[in-house]
């Protein structure tokens, strides 16, 4: 009888300390899972305003409204239809501008400047 009693206290030693580390990490898996939703959330947040903000700085063609410069008759023209003076190294940028709420923008080769 005193074997058995002693079994059965070792089995229930080793049943609470594998209760507590089950415990334990129940609740460490909870707080990680927490940490993730919270972390995934903020980066679903992030992305949509990114493409908020992408959306917005884009605009569709129809609404770019192209510059023109004045042709000049004396200039010669190419096969192309295009000045030769505007294919030279002097005019090479062409400037699309388009108004997006209360900034202007000018869209160049290179890039948007702002």
């Amino acid at each position: 009888m005193k074997i058995l009693m002693h079994h059965f206290t070792e089995l229930d030693k080793k049943y609470e300390l594998l209760k507590t580390r089950f415990w334990l990490t129940q609740r460490n898996f909870k707080a990680l899972t927490d940490k993730y939703m919270s972390v995934k959330d903020k980066k679903d947040k992030l992305k949509k305003k990114q493409m908020f903000y992408q959306m917005h700085r884009e605009t569709p063609r129809s609404a770019y409204r192209g510059v023109e410069t004045p042709s000049s008759i004396s200039v010669p023209t190419s096969e192309s239809g295009y000045s030769m003076e505007s294919l030279g190294s002097t005019n090479k940028m062409c400037a699309f501008i388009f108004e997006s709420t209360d900034v202007m923008n000018i869209l160049t080769p290179m890039g948007t400047i702002d």
